[in-house]
């Protein structure tokens, strides 16, 4: 991992020293901030690959920082971890985060799960291009979203739904390789589709999607198997990154 860089973000200064002496072994280079101010100059230097370490005890600002953290870099160059002290209902477990470490945690599995979120991330299967199925019962939408998936050439939309129900059709008559689920959906909820979907055995990765970002929404798509969530407003941006990310995922944990 020589090249690559670690960031230890903790407040108190004694913690955050500890953090960084054990995660010195880790192979790269591991540096200290005290607040997210500090950190971005620091995610911001050009390294191949960053890991925001964020040691917390669930208190709202430190959770704050993983979303400020995910803000500073692309998915691909970043990689959250959250270090837990709180208590097993602590906020830190509703975070998005890459990996997730509750004290106490012994040396290796810290410098495993490090060393793992900064290697080189695993090729897509060769075998074809991304299959995906579209959901969305708004017609125009359907059109921009074909054309900003298809923008990258690795990936096909093999079909289309308007409706919860045409959507597990198509999942069972495809076989894509994901889904993208609007969450509001006619006929069958975008939910219950994605429940449908997800308990079928070897079936395709879920992202849900809404015009509606917040949190209760994203944990109901989630809660319903969804891999992953895009507010629509952030697609252009954040849906290729995060299609790779769902799906290297799900082959590791294959």
């Amino acid at each position: 991992m020589e090249g690559h860089r670690v960031i230890v973000l903790c407040a108190d200064p004694e913690r955050r020293a500890r953090w960084t002496a054990r995660l010195r072994p880790a192979g790269a280079t591991v540096v200290e901030a005290g607040t997210m101010e500090d950190a971005r100059a620091l995610i911001h230097h050009p390294n191949p690959q960053v890991a925001v370490v964020i040691v917390s005890q669930g208190n709202a600002p430190e959770l704050a920082w993983v979303s400020h953290a995910r803000s500073e870099c692309t998915p691909s160059s970043t990689r959250v971890v959250v270090v837990c002290h709180g208590a097993a209902d602590c906020p830190c477990h509703e975070v998005e985060a890459d990996a997730l470490l509750d004290v106490p945690v012994d040396d290796s599995a810290l410098l495993s799960c490090i060393r793992n979120l900064l290697a080189p991330a695993r090729p897509l299967p060769s075998r074809h291009r991304i299959r995906v199925v579209l959901v969305d019962d708004h017609a125009m939408l359907r059109k921009e979203f074909r054309a900003l998936l298809e923008s990258d050439p690795d990936i096909e939309v093999v079909g289309e739904a308007g409706d919860g129900e045409e959507a597990v059709m198509l999942a069972a008559r495809l076989c894509p390789d994901l889904i993208l689920m609007d969450a509001k959906l006619s006929r069958l909820e975008g939910t219950i589709a994605t429940r449908r979907i997800c308990e079928t055995p070897a079936g395709p990765v879920v992202i849900g999607m809404s015009v509606d970002p917040s949190p209760e929404v994203e944990a109901s798509m989630k809660d319903a198997g969804a891999a992953g969530f895009l507010p629509k407003t952030d697609a252009a941006e954040a849906l290729h990154p995060l299609i790779r990310k769902v799906l290297e995922r799900s082959l590791s944990r294959a």
